[in-house]
């Protein structure tokens, strides 16, 4: 408590002594603008009359526009010290044991298990991998028949390999196998029912790592002199299938597989200088020459489209795909330019730059939202004090893909000292992570902490101002519209409802009207019977009702006859035939029409109701 309070007394004291400064500066000025003599020297009369501007308005290049602080998001890990003289740097990634809580993000699973080893490879067969604390997890010694050229780590997490290239293409693989160290049920009880001092699990080994020589290959040599000068070297992965994909001198690249079965090679430029770098992501692989690069199958050895040859004023030093884009190669030139490309649908169009802040050739390294750019000391300046020193950057790609004005470097960090291999890692979820040699034995592991930045648009103030406002109107006018039309829809059905024909009342309008008093025939709609009425010697004969085309739409039905009526017509010969009207009568009959056929001597009259 004594120490909180002196450090409380202090930050008063100190806050006090800025009141006075800032109340004795703000006196002086006033005094100078009123043209009071102040006895002061001209160069300090100077910087309290002038203006002092904004450092944006002094800042007119790239290169010297106002950026974040370094330090705000590069974190130092770890300096790893190897017992052998390093030559390639790698990481490769860590199955995580639980999965990922809610929280903030590091390098390290929710146990302190890292996401991620570095593994560090000479060229005489040394192999030696390292946690971010800066531990040895593991080593084991190569026995090359050659020195190693290239080496390639897959970032597969089921299968976990190294693969080294020899200069005279030999390939080497060696697994390797990372598991998580769990104390058994007895070790937990021993721990348990120990009195010893014990030690947290989180403080020892947690990994358990180990180097084992898989197989070994042979890269065939060229048909015609023998050589074959290998350039790059990546692992690739593709529906489950593992590929080893070199790149060669003289403008091919071969495909082995996952145990260094040769697969085939094809030549995909005539350039001098053949193929000078391999990228991938996920499951895309480009390549790149010193003028123009393209996407490469291993599954299909094939290009997958023409390459991409923009015709650039210098030649391509590295390539990157976008990690939210992975159709978009960014180009590091060797002028210090940065170009992203777009190549979607056999596209091959310049998309954005980025700004121009370093003369010198970028190593990059893509994250997401930005760009990581590593730009090497300066040699050609003979003094020391011209000399430019190693610089980090990053780039905001959003800020730079959306042209709107905003600068697209989050921050510079300059490096004093010498750098001679600069590698980053990146897994989804986690921060990322960059590598950089110091010297031929020491290594710096750095975590890299940038929150991706919003999507940015072209929208105007006014627009992004009345942006709610119409979108309330817009949700207004929606539920006007929804409900004058079910309003709508409520009458048009109340009106049809209303004028629906009424069987009941149609048929006791026709018996009110009908002008027979026995033998009514009241129209029904559908299924009408037809009766036939015939005098057979002395005795009438009812036939069995017979359906009629007549009964379909009219539907007229006979309800019988009396006595006066049959005597009649059997005296004179008379047949009638009384059916539903409707089709059989044509459609003048109607609904319950009546069709009434009579025939007196050979002669028909007939009458239609």
């Amino acid at each position: 408590m004594d120490l909180l309070s002196q450090e409380l007394r202090e930050v008063e004291t100190l806050i006090e002594l800025h009141e006075r400064k800032r109340g004795l500066l703000e006196k002086m000025r006033t005094a100078l603008l009123a043209g009071e003599p102040v006895a002061l020297p001209a160069a300090y009369r100077r910087l309290l009359q002038d203006k002092v501007p904004l450092l944006a308005e002094i800042s007119f290049d790239d290169a010297h526009a106002p950026s974040r602080s370094a330090e705000d998001h590069m974190i130092e890990r770890a300096a790893i010290q190897a017992n052998f003289t390093v030559d390639f740097i790698r990481f490769i990634p860590v199955r995580s044991a639980r999965p990922p809580t809610a929280g903030p993000k590091t390098d390290t699973t929710p146990g302190g298990v890292p996401t991620s080893l570095l593994v560090c490879v000479s060229r005489e067969g040394h192999v030696g991998v390292y946690i971010h604390g800066g531990e040895l997890t593991a080593y084991t010694q190569m026995e090359p028949s050659q020195p190693i050229r290239h080496v390639a780590v897959s970032t597969s997490i089921e299968d976990q390999h190294l693969v080294a290239l020899g200069e005279g293409g030999e390939v080497l693989v060696y697994a390797i196998r990372i598991r998580h160290i769990k104390l058994s049920r007895e070790e937990k009880k021993g721990r348990k029912s120990s009195h010893d001092e014990r030690i947290s699990l989180s403080m020892g080994p947690m990994l358990n790592v180990t180097l084992k020589f898989d197989v070994k290959g042979e890269w065939p040599p060229s048909v015609s002199d023998g050589l074959r000068n290998s350039t790059a070297l990546a692992c690739y992965q593709n529906r489950g299938v593992r590929y080893i994909v070199i790149g060669d001198r003289e403008g091919g690249v071969s495909v082995l597989m996952r145990n260094t079965t040769f697969k085939g090679r094809v030549r995909v430029t005539e350039e001098e200088g053949g193929v000078t770098g391999l990228a991938g992501h996920t499951n895309t692989l480009f390549f790149r020459t010193h003028t123009m690069f393209g996407p490469f199958s291993p599954a299909m050895l094939d290009s997958n489209a023409p390459p991409c040859n923009p015709g650039l004023s210098s030649p391509i030093h590295d390539m990157v795909l976008d990690v939210t884009h992975p159709s978009r190669p960014i180009v590091s030139l060797e002028d210090g330019s940065v170009l992203a490309f777009e190549t979607k649908g056999k596209a091959c169009l310049v998309e954005f730059k980025y700004p121009q802040v370093s003369s010198r050739p970028l190593q990059l390294f893509a994250m997401r939202g930005y760009t990581l750019a590593f730009a090497q000391p300066d040699t050609t300046s003979a003094s020391a004090t011209t000399a430019q020193p190693a610089s980090l950057i990053a780039f905001n790609t959003s800020a730079a893909e959306s042209r709107s004005g905003a600068h697209g470097v989050t921050f510079r960090k300059t490096i004093r000292q010498q750098v001679l291999n600069f590698v980053g890692f990146r897994k989804p979820g986690q921060i990322d992570v960059v590598a950089m040699q110091t010297n031929a034995t020491s290594v710096v592991v750095y975590e890299v902490v940038l929150t991706p930045p919003p999507p940015q648009t072209d929208l105007s103030p006014w627009f992004t101002n009345l942006r709610i406002p119409i979108l309330l109107i817009a949700v207004v006018a929606v539920f006007v519209f929804q409900y004058f039309k079910v309003q709508n829809q409520r009458t048009s059905t109340r009106m049809k409802h209303d004028s629906r024909f009424d069987r009941d009342q149609m048929e006791e309008l026709l018996s009110r009207t009908a002008s027979y008093s026995s033998a009514s025939r009241r129209g029904r709609l559908g299924g009408g019977q037809h009766r036939q009425y015939q005098q057979r010697g002395q005795h009438y004969y009812d036939d069995e009702p017979q359906e009629t085309m007549g009964g379909v739409m009219g539907g007229g039905e006979e309800s019988g006859h009396n006595e006066f009526e049959r005597e009649l017509r059997a005296r004179h010969h008379v047949h009638r035939d009384d059916g539903g009207g409707g089709l059989g009568v044509g459609m003048g009959a109607g609904i319950g029409g009546r069709h009434t056929s009579d025939t007196v001597y050979g002669s028909e009259h007939e009458a239609y109701d």
